[in-house]
């Protein structure tokens, strides 16, 4: 949906043309939406801000907040750990604004000051790291039997963390099943299967679902990588000490530029 086609549904919503609106976590903030007397979450469970967030859409007089959730996965521990948050949170800023502004002031400054300093080392050895990445194609190889999996190119960052791969050819061949503790992983982040070797069943990953898309996300520590200019192999036991570039995925642009993307994945148990 584009930008006018979302700015013309809000209209309709707070002009009462529509009474129900539907959305994804992006009405969760950043989006103007009027005070509802009504709101259900379907399947999905953020963070304790998150969840504020979307409470605060319930501003009329004796309205309603709701979430559905499968329970297949642990929504429910996932929220109560939320309220839990949220409790001291509401406790620590009671805690803060009984402080003397000057008192106040200068422990934030402190802390500021700690946070600034690990952020900037942190990010100095990331830019190390990544110069020392090259472009250089590489072949994943199974790290037990040497089956090709994909290439280097195929494989993708979501939220600096979860490596996905992006080429169908890899799961027209790869081996499933359900994962015993299916549970949310992040924002929109369902892990729900298991991925393996087609030819010895060595673990590959996991199965994720974000954002209604399904996708392999791997580790790099179950893989041989070859390099595809010399045949070279080396193995390395976290994406961080890959030799190799990763470019970052935009779930959204994904969306958009893939829109037949459909994995479907048939579970062996």
């Amino acid at each position: 949906m584009t930008a006018v086609d979302q700015h013309t549904v809000l209209e309709n919503f707070k002009e009462n043309r529509c009474n129900i609106l539907v959305g994804t976590n992006v009405v969760e903030e950043g989006t103007d939406v009027p005070a509802c007397n009504l709101v259900f979450r379907y399947n999905y469970m953020s963070s304790d801000v998150g969840r504020t967030q979307a409470k605060g859409r319930v501003r009329q007089k004796n309205s309603k907040f709701y979430m559905i959730a499968s329970t297949e996965f642990n929504f429910e521990e996932r929220d109560q750990a939320n309220k839990i948050r949220y409790q001291f949170m509401t406790k620590s800023v009671r805690t803060l604004s009984k402080l003397p502004k000057d008192q106040l002031k200068k422990e934030l400054l402190a802390l500021q000051t700690i946070d600034l300093r690990e952020r900037l080392m942190s990010e100095k050895r990331e830019r190390e790291q990544q110069h020392k990445r090259t472009e250089t194609r590489y072949k994943l190889l199974c790290g037990k039997c040497s089956e090709f999996a994909c290439y280097s190119t195929d494989v993708k960052v979501f939220n600096d963390s979860n490596h996905l791969i992006v080429n169908q050819e890899f799961y027209e061949k790869m081996c499933t099943q359900k994962h015993p503790k299916p549970k949310v992983i992040g924002d929109d982040i369902y892990k729900n299967g298991k991925v393996a070797c087609p030819k010895c069943s060595h673990d590959w990953g996991v199965i994720v679902t974000i954002s209604s898309m399904n996708f392999a996300v791997i580790k790099i520590v179950s893989f041989v990588l070859e390099k595809c200019a010399d045949r070279k192999r080396k193995t390395v036991k976290k994406w961080k000490e890959s030799p190799f570039k990763v470019e970052p995925l935009d779930i959204n642009n994904f969306k958009q530029q893939n829109p037949d993307w459909s994995i479907d994945i048939d579970y062996k148990q």
